[in-house]
């Protein structure tokens, strides 16, 4: 049983892309919260300032002391919330109803008068004898009539609510109760007894949760107490003792952090998300994400630390002036890569960001939306007016976005508009700045820019004026392709310019032996009847390379190489294979087929595919649109079949709709032309 390579494993090359990133978080994040200045960082009410601090930007700040204060004072006069207790209510009524039911049942009875106020005062002990006798002598409707009465009064002082402090006083309140004006004061006495007797506690309780709700209340309706400090304005003197005011107003310009998680929000997670994107992008898509295949990965992440030190060591300006640097990196890799890349970086620099300052979550949001059109349109630039009017959009979506915020925040029209406008205006000066830089990026860092593939589109190029004095038809031929990779990769969203560029360039190695190929020959015996099929197989093979090599002399971007060097792949060169087997009893598939590699992008698939159906199409001698359209498909079908498509992260999709492309492109050049005679 053979051994596993586990370096294959695709999970494992996932997570050892993981590795270095994951190292220059953790070494970041441990930069910035175990070195950051120690009499800042771990000051506490009470301590002693060991210098001056003073305030590094104009920032509003939270005076917690007084609106405490304010707080406490209104959570005071707040009454408790008192409510009735049903339960303690119907006892008390129940238990009037039952004695004056006992007095009612007394007065029936047949026994003498003696017996009954005995029965009377012993069961209702408040009672004397002499309200006994009162109650007895009474006639039935004047007893029903003070019953009824008793019961009223009782349930009005319950329903009014009868508080602990209240218990005591209900004898006094029974006997001032307009309700029992037409008592004599003898029934007025009795009642008083009667009703004070039952209510032995009180039925209306604190409501301890509805009192809490109304004290929360008060203390939210209680607005914070702000204040303002500015630029350059001393916080705290050397030997001054630490108060919490000190704390609140550097914790507003971004000195202190009472707890590490205080401003806490989804941002945190962005470089973690640019961290995993990275490594999918990497293992899937089988290419370098950020720099193409000659500019270092770790290039465009050190740019990414070296703004961040930079963010981290003047953190005390306002926010634009550290803006505007992540804002050109992020633009000048959008502009040489693509809106992955440069996504990429923006949410791995927004996310430690965030923590450096701190931001909150909407000033952040904030930022994240306003560079949006730069990442999604920069890609997509191809002239300066372009350029400008992008810049502009950008200014625009800061401003508009960022004016309300500051106001919500209390500062005033003036000082919004202020902060608003050096925030859009700092974007600006990131647009200027890149497109100062990109030469200097195109030049000694390889990187290719749209600008730059212009360039090299542009068929007054010297390579490309000696391609056509070298090899006419392989000029022409070039140009059929670039027409065609651009169209194709338009369907599918994939690079349309460097597509162009790449089918421009692509044949530069004819130019050494351009008489070797069909496009160059002008008629007569083909140079290939004079050789072996394997000598001309030889330099068929070797046309890749040779124009690498002068793609590389004539200082060619590295990605327009790469394009050279596999739009050919590994595939076989069947003509001459055929012509030795022929003429060999076994040949080697090896020496007829080229080095490679295979394309590894959708754009290097689309111009081999365009170079080999130009090619063919143009060789056929029977032209029409069922000979193209078959052409065009096996073509296709065999490379895909050979496995020249294994590399690349196209889909089958994709390739159908190149296809199509391919087809409707070749319809249109090789289509039949009406014979008009002679003129």
């Amino acid at each position: 049983m053979g051994k596993v390579n586990i370096s294959k494993n695709p999970i494992y090359v996932f997570f050892i892309s993981l590795i270095k990133p994951t190292i220059l978080i953790v070494t970041w994040l441990l930069f910035i919260f175990l070195f950051t200045t120690p009499q800042i960082r771990f000051l506490n009410v009470g301590d002693v300032s060991k210098t001056t601090i003073v305030s590094p930007l104009t920032a509003q700040f939270i005076d917690q002391v007084k609106t405490e204060e304010l707080k406490k004072k209104a959570e005071e006069i707040v009454l408790p919330v008192y409510s009735n207790n049903p339960i303690i209510t119907l006892n008390i009524l129940a238990n009037l109803n039952t004695s004056l039911e006992f007095i009612s049942q007394v007065r029936g009875q047949t026994v003498n008068q003696e017996e009954k106020i005995t029965f009377i005062v012993g069961d209702i002990g408040v009672l004397s004898r002499e309200d006994a006798l009162y109650l007895l002598e009474l006639s039935d409707e004047n007893f029903k009539n003070f019953s009824s009465i008793c019961t009223q009064l009782l349930k009005q002082l319950l329903e009014a609510g009868i508080k602990e402090e209240k218990v005591n006083q209900i004898t006094d309140l029974v006997i001032n109760s307009p309700t029992l004006a037409t008592f004599t004061p003898q029934e007025v006495d009795i009642a008083s007894k009667l009703i004070s007797y039952q209510v032995n506690e009180p039925n209306s309780l604190v409501d301890l949760i509805a009192t809490e709700q109304k004290r929360e209340e008060a203390r939210s309706s209680v607005a914070n107490i702000t204040g303002m400090v500015y630029r350059g304005e001393t916080i705290l003197k050397e030997g001054e003792v630490v108060s919490l005011l000190h704390l609140d107003i550097l914790e507003a310009v971004g000195l202190y952090r009472r707890n590490l998680f205080q401003y806490f929000n989804p941002f945190y997670f962005f470089p973690y998300i640019a961290l995993l994107a990275f490594g999918y992008l990497k293992l899937f898509s089988q290419k370098q994400v950020l720099g193409g295949n000659t500019l270092n990965d770790w290039i465009w992440i050190g740019a990414t630390f070296l703004v961040l030190i930079i963010s981290y060591i003047y953190r005390g300006l306002p926010v634009e002036y550290h803006f505007f640097p992540m804002l050109t990196v992020g633009i000048l890799i959008g502009a040489a890569t693509n809106i992955a890349g440069s996504a990429i970086f923006i949410f791995f620099s927004l996310g430690i960001f965030v923590l450096i300052f701190p931001l909150k979550g909407l000033e952040a949001i904030i930022l994240l939306v306003g560079i949006a059109p730069a990442l999604i349109y920069m890609q997509k630039v191809r002239h300066r007016a372009e350029y400008i009017l992008l810049s502009g959009i950008t200014f625009s979506v800061l401003f508009l976005l960022y004016l309300p915020i500051k106001l919500y925040e209390g500062f005033s029209l003036v000082a919004s508009l202020d902060y608003s406008f050096k925030l859009a205006a700092s974007s600006a000066v990131a647009f200027i700045l890149a497109m100062i830089l990109l030469p200097f990026f195109e030049r000694y860092l390889k990187v290719l820019t749209p600008f730059r593939l212009l360039e090299l589109a542009d068929l007054d190029q010297f390579t490309l004026k000696k391609l056509f004095q070298e090899a006419p038809g392989t000029y022409h031929h070039s140009q059929l392709v670039a027409t065609l990779s651009e169209h194709a990769a338009g369907k599918i969203k994939a690079n349309s310019l460097l597509c162009k560029v790449g089918g421009l360039y692509h044949d530069l190695g004819k130019i050494n032996h351009p008489l070797f190929y069909n496009e160059n020959q002008t008629g007569g015996q083909s140079i290939h009847q004079k050789i072996s099929p394997s000598l001309s197989a030889r330099v068929i093979i070797s046309h890749p390379r040779e124009g690498a090599v002068v793609g590389k002399k004539v200082k060619l971007p590295p990605q327009i190489i790469d394009i050279i060097n596999s739009h050919h792949g590994t595939y076989l060169v069947p003509y001459f294979f055929q012509e030795a087997s022929l003429k060999e009893t076994y040949p080697k598939e090896e020496t007829y087929r080229y080095p490679g590699p295979k394309p590894n992008s959708k754009e290097k698939v689309i111009v081999m595919l365009a170079d080999a159906c130009e090619a063919t199409v143009r060789s056929l001698t029977e032209v029409n649109p069922t000979r193209i359209k078959e052409t065009v498909e096996t073509i296709v079908k065999e490379r895909a079949n050979d496995g020249q498509f294994s590399e690349s992260v196209i889909s089958f999709r994709e390739l159908n709709l190149v296809q199509e492309s391919l087809i409707d492109d070749l319809l249109t050049q090789y289509h039949s032309r009406v014979d008009y005679g002679k003129a």
